[in-house]
């Protein structure tokens, strides 16, 4: 009964550490009124269960492996997040700017004769108007680009105007307002990214209406 109970208690214990024990009480050691049961000293207790703390200190280092990545992943989605919602909050800005000024304005409309077209070099219903900095005397008109800085930083919004002018008095016959929406996007080799309003297309066609050909003047 005593080799049992010490057998049981070894494997309870490991290898048993540095417990001493004892087939009968020690000496000078009171009876303990269970007869012949033998007695167990434990003793020191810091070689026990090795395998329990190595196990735990590998489990701790793999965490740190793995939470290290998954931070990384966070920090991209978060950083990719706030930069798509800025460049949304601007696009959304510039399409309630548009809406409210956006396109040609035309306050006189300019009708050339067949002539004048082809003398102006007009191709397509659309002749070439040159800008205020390459103004010669013969050009009679010319336009005037104002670009008004709404947000300076990143992405880069801005109000662009074009001024339709006569040369021989210097009256505008009609005005061309886009809002301009450039960059903001997450760092990355592509090409930045851009908002026109009106788009190019659009304001070229209204653009086209300044000018119209009378083709039975000569």
């Amino acid at each position: 009964m005593g080799l049992v109970i010490i057998g049981a208690l070894a494997l309870l214990t490991g290898n048993g550490g540095n417990d001493v024990i004892y087939s009968d009480r020690p000496r000078g050691e009171p009876d303990n009124g269970q007869g012949n049961i033998d007695w167990i000293v434990a003793g020191a207790a810091s070689n026990r269960h090795p395998r329990f703390s190595h196990h735990q200190q590998g489990f701790s280092t793999l965490t740190w492996l793995l939470a290290i990545p998954a931070f990384l992943i966070a920090l991209l989605i978060l950083a990719i997040l706030f930069y798509e919602g800025r460049k949304a909050y601007w696009d959304a800005q510039v399409k309630e700017m548009c809406a409210k000024d956006g396109g040609v304005t035309i306050s006189e409309q300019i009708v050339l004769s067949k002539a004048d077209y082809d003398r102006l070099g007009g191709q397509g219903g659309i002749i070439p108007i040159p800008s205020e900095g390459k103004l010669s005397i013969k050009s009679p008109f010319f336009t005037k680009r104002i670009e008004s800085i709404i947000n300076e930083g990143n992405p880069k919004v801005y109000k662009v105007q074009n001024l339709f002018v006569r040369n021989i008095d210097q009256k505008v016959l009609a005005i061309s307002v886009r809002y301009v929406r450039a960059g903001g996007d997450f760092p990355s080799f592509a090409h930045p990214s851009s908002l026109l309003c009106p788009d190019q297309t659009q304001t070229v066609a209204q653009e086209r209406k300044i000018f119209s050909i009378d083709r039975g003047a000569k």
